[in-house]
């Protein structure tokens, strides 16, 4: 089995078991710099987002420490590279926050 870096997906809940998943797709060949974003309470107020890349969320799952409690979507792959040409205005949209 191969991870398919041209694929995006969607993680109900994996919040707790993120730094396992991304260890795990990356030993299955998706690469390190495959984008990634952690979605906190979506929809909700007080709702916030993290962006970064699956490596380095492997590397160090300390940066999601800071992140609020609460049901997360974690979302992953290709598409999400465009993130940074959609990124919502902070002062109307939820917290966005790059983690390089």
């Amino acid at each position: 089995m191969r991870a398919d870096a041209g694929a995006t997906a969607v993680v109900y809940m994996g919040r707790r078991t993120l730094p396992a998943f991304a260890r795990r797709v990356l030993a299955l060949g998706l690469p390190p710099g495959t984008p990634l974003a952690v979605v906190v309470h979506a929809t909700r107020g007080g709702e916030e987002t993290i962006v970064s890349t699956v490596g380095r969320l492997a590397a160090d799952p300390s940066a999601l420490a800071d992140l609020p409690d609460g049901p997360a979507l974690v979302l992953y792959g290709a598409v999400l590279a465009e993130i940074a040409e959609c990124a919502p205005t902070p002062a109307v949209e939820p917290a966005l926050r790059y983690v390089a």
